[in-house]
């Protein structure tokens, strides 16, 4: 009989394994241990309390009514049991012991409420929820608070409330003024006893509303390894935290993340590069808009503080990850120093609340009774205990965490892995002024995320004064068009007739304006577009963690509930420490569950790799292969405010985006509108743009843009066939000849994204700007009739957006000045200018009259003054956008004409001082050398740079360029010290910083004139790429000439930059092989040593024969034909066009050989 009911039990165990049932049936499956197996199953069921019940009160006793449930489940498969099991229960609370013989009535079973919240009604809802979960037919309540619930005439201790079920819950009526209950519903008659429990609905959650206390929490967590974030997330919703101090996080650096698909953003500070220690603040996103700033200690990764509104007081939350008890007296002191130091940085008006892990043991001696309380699981303090009261008494701040009286479960912290040791060492201090605002403070045993540490809720009646609203989800609209489905031939062409009838049936207009031709073209595209491509759905990628991670922590957390109870319930050593590594073993799945699904997510997107890479496809393999190097990047929704404050309100970030662009496009004007060289004007014509012209510029536009604000990409254009191209023609003509252009083209997107470092801060993104793609069409049209003269105008001295110069030439030439005159023995005094938002303040009308001035037509500066004149933009964030404002100075962001604009506006300004250098040893005027807006002055004495940095500055104002403070100074020089050198430049009221090192155009320049930094932070660059790129290179799923792909595109880029204008020893060279032969050991793999009986490495020739590498010196003897070329010494050979020939030729010895071994049934080579 035994023998069956152990079937059965495991059954039901296995299907209902996460059930409130499922967890209690697992922990008194364990402890029965085959004596008296029913028996121990039936007593265990009546006296275990459920610690995960999935109900929005969590109060309720519900182990009669599990007992009943399981009896009637049982009853169908064993009814002779049902009669003894029965017996060994008590008998319900109403004195009617139901018959064994009626299977409904067992599983109904009592409900005891023991505290019913102040709102009633909560308490029904959560009896309802439980009664359906169970099945329950007819529900006894007894001892029911409060006595509202009831008829209030009825005897208190009589007082009891039967509900029946039928399909929903029929509840009674709540009373008024003493009236009657509601009658109940007659419980069905086909009620299955038998059924599995129905799953659990999703808990629900109290609303964070304004006035609500505020609930803060701190948890150890003992790293958050792949996966936790989420469970813990989970586990934090689960309670309804609001704000958690998190401790030893171990997550490097300091900055935001918010996790994927739960309410919980983090702010994270650790170490700047190590996995150690670390604290965070996990925020509810209900109380974003709350936050006022995170401040992170640069000197300690063991504190933090979070500044929250709040009413009547301002918080300022500090957690706080102390040393050990045992560590070193130096440690703990300069601990407590920062924390002091921490504490006093709160802002006035601020109560600062210290959160976390001290270590302390906090005694319950007399004379601490009023810092502590008398409430402490230890008796006597620990040193760390002694400093934390110390602490409390030197500020007046109290333990808030000792000084209620609560359950020894409550109580604890800590406890081994053992389950044996217990302390409490993690605590809350607050004010003493403010410790009566806190209503609760204990540990929380049911929250679990696989750490010896509990978590401590502390509950405050203080409430955060802002909340988080928010945003709507985008509209259909706003998403981009299938613009992937015109790669079948059958639906491009579809488009293209739908896209030529619409236009055919446009209707005529007389004398029409920009504005109405573009209405008309734009509404045909984006109909055609509708009605045969349509938009695409949702773009958010799916994320590795999946429902198998989150079964196996489930799972995991059923097991450190299950010890748990076993503690609580005092059972024998042997079961807690079987229980112990049943809760181990469960930690070390859930691990390697999560760890093997993100890997099966990694080894997916390399099968997507290799698949491209076959096909050719060099966009998707290489976006494949930026997705698997990136570790952060991604936006947040919180930033800092001009103020400093955090903002999180989507409409409070989005404003604030909205200025930082508005004040960084519309720089100060100009100081005159001189026209720096001849005043000639001539009028003349500007040639019209022909249809096969326009057909050429839309073919030419790139098929990945982004759109404008008309949300029409460059493919829905270039598909559109010669009719949208007559169309754009007319466009074009009708601006040429009103002067007006559609205003829709006047307006522009600006979009923040990314960089480095802390996301919070404005100035660690860079901004793009999306222009309609139809106007790009007009721009490259002008593009066209401005490069003559931007070629006859432009200096030698500017490389940047010019045809065959590139920033080598720049490198080469600074390179070969500075070796000439070292040895020569000369100094040399460089100075590198860095302009202040150069491309946003440059003024407008002073670039309009310079053009005027130096020639151009007349007729083409009007053009371009109606490309650029009345302005807009409008930011967009994260899906939303804002209002539109207007920009009046710089160049038009994103315009294809921005560049050569800022290059004769540079030229304006400078182009009076540039003079061709002769001969690199002799400066006889100082040498420019720029690079777009970088721009580095070269000369033979100090007061010749004070000179010459004297007249860039007055002539740059011109044109509404300022030189910024960033702005270096250099002396390179032999000798050791010289006090003429200084230590800055003074030009005027500006002084410039004199620095030994300073990175131009992404190479080191040293003022010893060196090669040994900027080489050896070459090969560093190079080893960070390669352990980038270590998922690629070790995996078998990407071929080796994949790998070799990502490596010559990658890596030896980062490698060599710059090489053209290196000067190579032995040991310089050693050093560069050593850092390509590592990368492309790893591409090609060891090899089985049968002899050796291990994997050996294969030799550096053997991996460079295999994978077909160029030798990387060939870049290096390039230096002679650069320096030649750019110096103009002798007539050379152009080493662009060279680079071009010598990269054709090894593809066709490549292509020779692979063809040759095909032809001899080898194979490839490799």
């Amino acid at each position: 009989m035994q023998a069956n009911l152990l079937g059965t039990v495991r059954s039901y165990r296995r299907s209902h394994a996460q059930s409130p049932l499922g967890r209690v049936l697992s922990f008194s499956f364990r402890t029965a241990r085959g004596n008296g197996l029913f028996e121990a199953l039936a007593h265990q069921l009546t006296r275990c309390s459920l610690r995960r019940v999935e109900s929005p009160l969590t109060t309720l006793d519900l182990r009669r009514a599990v007992a009943a449930h399981l009896l009637a489940h049982i009853e169908c498969h064993q009814p002779e049991l049902v009669a003894a099991a029965v017996r060994d229960l008590p008998p319900p609370p109403c004195g009617a012991r139901p018959p064994p013989s009626q299977p409904v009535m067992a599983a109904a079973w009592v409900h005891r409420l023991r505290d019913v919240s102040t709102s009633g009604q909560y308490g029904l809802e959560a009896l309802r929820a439980v009664a359906e979960l169970h099945h329950v037919a007819i529900c006894v309540v007894s001892a029911v608070h409060p006595p509202t619930l009831v008829n209030p005439s009825t005897p208190t201790a009589t007082r009891t409330l039967t509900i029946f079920v039928e399909g929903t819950l029929a509840l009674p009526r709540r009373a008024q003024g003493g009236g009657e209950e509601g009658g109940p519903a007659r419980p069905p008659e086909d009620l299955d006893p038998a059924r599995p429990l129905a799953p659990a609905p999703p808990p629900r959650r109290v609303p964070t509303l304004p006035g609500a206390p505020l609930r803060l929490a701190s948890w150890n967590v003992r790293a958050l390894s792949a996966g936790a974030v989420h469970e813990l997330a989970r586990q934090l919703d689960d309670h309804q935290i609001t704000i958690t101090a998190l401790q030893e996080v171990r997550w490097p650096g300091s900055g935001i993340f918010e996790v994927r698909g739960a309410p919980y953003t983090m702010f994270y500070h650790g170490h700047p590069s190590r996995h150690e220690r670390g604290t965070a603040f996990m925020v509810h996103v209900g109380v974003l808009g709350a936050i006022k700033d995170h401040i992170r200690p640069p000197a300690s990764d063991r504190l933090s503080r979070l500044d929250i509104h709040a009413a009547p007081h301002d918080l300022s939350i500090i957690s706080t990850y102390a040393p050990v008890n045992d560590a070193e007296e130096e440690q703990k002191d300069t601990f407590y120093t920062d924390l002091n130091a921490l504490r006093a940085s709160v802002p006035a008006g601020s109560l600062p609340i210290l959160l976390g892990d001290f270590k302390a043991k906090i005694g319950r001696e007399a004379e601490v009774a009023d810092l502590a309380g008398r409430h402490s699981l230890h008796r006597v303090n620990n040193e760390n205990g002694q400093r934390l009261v110390d602490l409390a008494a030197a500020r007046d701040m109290v333990v808030r965490s000792t000084m209620n009286p609560r359950s020894a479960a409550k109580i604890i912290t800590w406890i081994s892995n053992d389950g044996v040791t217990r302390n409490q060492i993690d605590h809350v201090l607050v004010p003493r002024r403010l410790g009566a605002a806190f209503t609760t403070t204990t540990s929380v045993p049911e929250a679990n995320i696989g750490s010896d540490h509990l978590m401590v809720l502390a509950v405050c009646s203080i409430s955060p004064t802002k909340r988080w609203a928010p945003r709507a989800p985008p509209s259909k609209t706003d998403r981009p068009f299938a613009v992937g489905g015109l790669k079948n031939p059958e639906k491009a062409k579809a488009y293209h007739d739908r896209l030529a009838e619409l236009l055919g049936t446009l209707p005529a207009v007389e004398h029409p304006t920009p504005d109405q031709l573009w209405d008309g073209l734009r509404s045909a595209i984006i109909t055609a577009a509708e009605e045969v491509l349509g938009r695409d759905g949702a773009t958010r990628s799916a994320h590795w963690f999946d429902e198998s991670c989150e079964e196996a922590i489930l799972k995991t957390a059923a097991a450190h509930d299950t010890l748990m109870e076993a503690v609580e319930e005092e059972y024998p050593e042997d079961i807690i420490q079987d229980l112990v590594g049943d809760w181990i073993d469960m930690q070390r799945e859930a691990r390697s569950v999560c760890q093997r699904t993100k890997r099966a997510a990694e080894h997916a997107k390399l099968d997507d790799m290799e698949s491209c890479f076959k096909v050719k496809d060099s966009a998707a393999f290489f976006k494949l292969a930026r997705s698997l190097r990136q570790r952060s990047g991604s936006s947040v929704g919180v930033i800092k405010g001009a103020d400093g404050s955090l903002l999180s309100d989507p409409a409070d970030v989005l404003a604030r985006w909205r200025d930082w662009f508005k004040d960084l496009l519309n720089g100060p004007p100009g100081t005159s509108n001189t026209r720096p060289r001849s005043s000639q004007q001539r009028r003349g014509k500007v040639a019209p743009p022909s249809i096969d012209e326009i057909q050429d510029i839309i073919g030419e536009l790139k098929k990945r843009s982004a759109p404008g604000v008309d949300g029409i990409p460059a493919p829905l254009l270039q598909h559109g066939g010669r009719e949208v191209a007559c169309a754009l023609k007319l466009i074009i003509d009708t601006i040429i000849k009103e002067g007006a252009m559609p205003s829709e083209w006047r307006r522009s997107l600006p979009m923040p994204l990314p960089k480095k470092g802390d996301l919070s801060q404005c100035t660690n993104y860079r901004g793009i700007a999306l222009l309609c793609v139809a106007y790009k069409v007009f721009a490259y049209y002008i593009f066209r009739r401005l490069s003559p003269y931007a070629s006859r105008l432009v200096g030698d001295y500017q490389c940047r957006f010019r045809p065959r110069r590139s920033t080598t030439d720049q490198i080469v030439l600074l390179r070969a000045i500075l070796e000439h005159r070292w040895e020569a023995g000369k100094d040399t005094y460089l100075l590198f200018v860095d302009f202040a938002k150069a491309y946003d303040c440059v003024h407008r009308p002073s670039l309009y009259n310079y053009l005027a001035g130096a020639g151009v037509s007349q007729r083409l500066v009007d053009i371009i003054r109606v490309s650029q004149e009345a302005s807009s933009c409008a930011v967009r964030f994260r899906g939303s956008v804002s209002d539109f404002f207007d920009v009046v100075s710089g160049v038009k962001q994103g315009d294809p004409l921005a560049p050569m604009h800022f290059n004769l506006a540079l030229e304006g300004a400078l182009g009076e001082l540039h003079v061709p250098l002769e001969r690199p040893e002799h400066l006889q005027h100082p040498a420019l050398l720029a690079y777009a807006d970088d721009l580095a002055v070269v000369a033979d004495t100090r007061q010749a740079l004070v000179e010459v940095c004297t007249r860039v500055r007055d002539n740059a104002l011109r044109f509404g360029l300022r030189i910024s403070p960033k702005t270096n100074f250099m002396v390179v020089s032999r000798r050791t010290e010289d006090p003429a050198h200084g230590d800055a430049l003074q030009v005027g009221l500006d002084s410039f910083e004199r620095v030994e090192t300073f990175k131009y155009l992404g190479v080191l320049i040293d003022h010893k004139n060196s090669l040994d930094p900027e080489i050896r932070a070459r090969c560093l660059g190079g080893l960070r790429t390669f352990h980038s790129l270590a998922p690629h290179l070790r995996s078998k799923k990407v071929s080796v000439r994949a790998k070799v792909r990502l490596f010559e595109a990658i890596e030896r880029p980062a490698i060599l930059y710059g090489a053209e204008a290196w000067t190579l020893n032995k040991e310089r060279e050693a050093r560069i092989a050593v850092a390509e032969n590592r990368a492309l050991r790893r591409a090609v793999g060891p090899i089985y040593d049968e002899e050796a009986d291990r994997y050996v490495w294969r030799s550096n020739a053997e991996c460079r024969r295999l994978t077909e590498v160029a030798d990387w010196r060939e870049a290096v003897q390039t230096r002679d034909a650069w320096r030649t070329f750019t110096l103009g010494i002798e007539e050379q050979p152009d080493p662009y066009e060279a680079a071009r020939q010598a990269a054709k030729r090894r593809k066709a010895e490549r292509d020779a050989a692979r063809d040759a071994a095909r032809q001899l049934d080898l194979g490839d080579p490799v």
